[in-house]
């Protein structure tokens, strides 16, 4: 028993596209399900960091179109399908179309509301039999999905505490003098001296 119902493969060798049929034959896809978005954390007390789901991304689909005569031509030429695969005009958004197939109907979290991705264009065949290959490529559309964002801070987490200029100098010195203490214990009394009396002066401000 086939995967697919009997009126679905009625429908398999050909798509709908703002009502229009489209011509020649469908002999491949080009699927980009649905994306899973998510955003790097760092975690909170924690080493390394964590994975954030942020929302849905949008799926892809290209039907791959075969023309082998003079019949597939007329039907491509037709001015119904040409309106129904023209491009928007130059500097203005492209409409949102329907495109209909039994493929799209069982790719979860879409809708039939679709954007043209690229001008269709004839590929001469080059395997027996001739014609051309043509493929619609579509992205879809739907309304936004809010996404969650990064954690904000606790409203009571307190603010670091701005040293002031004298603070941070003598935080500052008693660096350098930890390491001249530690200097004159290996011998070095010049920088411990200098060190010390610079320390000094400086607490007696």
């Amino acid at each position: 028993m086939s995967y697919w119902t009997d009126a679905e493969l009625e429908r398999f060798g050909f798509f709908l596209l703002d009502g229009a049929k489209s011509p020649g034959t469908i002999v491949g896809f080009n699927i980009n399900g649905v994306v899973l978005n998510y955003d790097s954390t760092q975690g909170f007390g924690l080493s390394g960091e964590f994975l954030r789901f942020t929302g849905l991304g949008l799926a892809e689909i290209g039907f791959i179109v075969r023309l082998v005569d003079a019949e597939d031509r007329a039907a491509e030429d037709r001015a119904e399908w040409q309106r129904a695969t023209a491009p928007p005009p130059q500097g203005r958004p492209d409409r949102i179309r329907t495109v209909q197939h039994p493929v799209i109907d069982r790719i979860p979290a879409t809708t039939n509301r679709w954007y043209l991705q690229a001008v269709p264009t004839p590929i001469p065949a080059t395997n027996e039999g001739g014609g051309v290959t043509v493929e619609y490529s579509f992205k879809n559309n739907r309304k936004p999905i809010p996404q969650v964002g990064k954690p904000a801070p606790p409203k009571n987490a307190q603010k670091p505490k701005e040293m002031s200029w004298d603070d941070q100098l003598l935080e500052g010195m008693g660096i350098l003098l930890t390491g001249a203490i530690a200097a004159d214990k290996n011998g070095i009394p010049p920088a411990m001296t200098g060190i010390r009396n610079a320390f000094n002066r400086v607490t007696r401000r």
